[in-house]
């Protein structure tokens, strides 16, 4: 049976009423919540959720990349509906939906935000509001989730958001149903001023590449220096490598650890991880702060968040063993991909939609009528309809898969649209 099949029996056959009959019910309102890495493609997927021939109203905040959404549209006939999603960890796409009670996250209240401009998104003309960042916030119930992995990959030992090392138990999901949209894949990024070293000349020079076992080994703080690796600073920066991470619960840091620090590498370091200059981050947004703010650091965040906005001092991202996450100019979409389609970058993960399995019109929720087909039509428009074309993929681009996020892969001759891996994954690191 496929996903959306499954999906559909879960959340639309349990409600039990026809969308026709939904008309005569309250608004529609889904709360959303979870991964950071994320919020761009939660944020930006409910433009197709809205009713044909309207006006959505979408709400944001002022990061450069927003951490709080909200769209105001009608939904299946119904007017005033709201999607809304707020951006923390990917532990709280399953924390945030617990079992038997209400899980709550903060979102936008959008009474104060200024009136929006006229922008497209997915093809649909939307009036967007970017609201400042003294923006009221209130406290909702949560009715679906967000997380870049599986609920078994949270695991890390780390900071807590509150500067407690603890490690962190993966939550329970026997209520909850996950399920695959598009696969996520994220970056290394390292400070404006360092640089590689010309082989030749000796001359400072773009930093193109990092093998696994050196990213590993900066950020279990096995090596603190650029120098000891054979690179530079420029601009009088430190030599010392500030390493920005993430707090645990962050399913970024969750697939670096799965993919590229391998289980075991974070759990046995504590004295080290708890030594500056690791600088924790609650959010991809603070960790693009991070990295800005240090031209001697490193990090990883998703790859959709490494634009010249986001770093105008001069960070920028690297490839892993010599294989970059997206390649060529934006517009070719998953043609910059090649080297994640065909197995050949390691750092990605599956996005995951969370919800609870007995639906959100039966308690705890009590959600009105309407509301787990509204679910269900959202995650059915994150799985074909893929917003970040030229950053993500969609699941049947790619010739790799894998059930369990530190693999193993399985590599298909052929994509489930019909491309040939043959034709696509040339070159002499091609795994076919």
């Amino acid at each position: 049976m496929k996903t959306m099949s499954k999906l559909a029996i879960a959340l639309v056959g349990m409600a039990g009423v026809a969308l026709a009959a939904e008309t005569a019910q309250a608004q529609l309102v889904l709360n959303g919540a979870g991964s950071s890495a994320g919020r761009l493609f939660a944020g930006d997927s409910p433009a197709l959720l809205c009713d044909a021939g309207t006006t959505p109203l979408l709400f944001v905040s002022s990061e450069g990349t927003p951490n709080k959404y909200e769209w105001q549209c009608t939904i299946n006939g119904q007017a005033n509906s709201i999607v809304r999603y707020s951006a923390s960890a990917s532990a709280d796409g399953y924390l945030k939906q617990p079992d038997g009670a209400i899980g709550t996250a903060v979102y936008l209240n959008t009474a104060t935000c200024p009136a929006g401009s006229s922008t497209t998104i997915e093809g649909v003309t939307v009036l967007k509001s970017v609201c400042p960042s003294t923006t009221p916030t209130q406290t909702l119930t949560v009715h679906w989730g967000g997380a870049d992995v599986k609920a078994g990959s949270l695991h890390q030992t780390g900071n807590d958001g509150t500067g407690v090392i603890k490690t962190l138990t993966p939550p329970a999901t026997s209520h909850l149903t996950t399920l695959n949209t598009v696969i996520v894949p994220f970056s290394i990024v390292v400070g404006g001023n360092v640089r590689g070293v010309d082989p030749v000349t000796g001359n400072p020079v773009p930093l193109l590449t990092l093998p696994e076992e050196q990213i590993r080994q900066i950020f279990n703080r096995a090596v603190t220096s650029w120098s000891k690796m054979g690179y530079t600073v420029i601009n009088g920066g430190s030599d010392v490598i500030t390493t920005c991470q993430r707090t645990i619960g962050s399913g970024t840091l969750a697939t670096l650890d799965e993919t590229i620090m391998r289980p075991k590498y974070w759990t046995g370091g504590i004295s080290t991880v708890l030594a500056f200059p690791n600088v924790w981050n609650a959010s991809s947004s603070n960790m693009v702060s991070c990295i800005n703010g240090d031209g001697s650091s490193i990090g990883y965040l998703d790859s959709d968040s490494v634009t010249a906005t986001n770093f105008p001092n001069g960070a920028y991202q690297v490839a892993i063993g010599g294989q970059p996450i997206n390649n060529g100019a934006l517009g070719t979409g998953k043609a910059r991909l090649t080297a994640l389609r065909c197995g050949r970058y390691p750092y990605w993960a599956d996005w995951n939609f969370i919800v609870r399995t007995a639906g959100t019109e039966a308690a705890p929720i009590n959600a009105p009528v309407g509301t787990d087909a509204a679910i269900s039509q959202l995650q059915t428009l994150m799985t074909t309809h893929n917003p970040l074309s030229d950053y993500w993929l969609s699941e049947g681009d790619s010739f790799v898969i894998k059930n369990a996020d530190r693999g193993p892969f399985l590599y298909q001759a052929q994509s489930p649209n019909g491309e040939f891996a043959s034709a696509v994954c040339k070159g002499a690191a091609s795994p076919f």
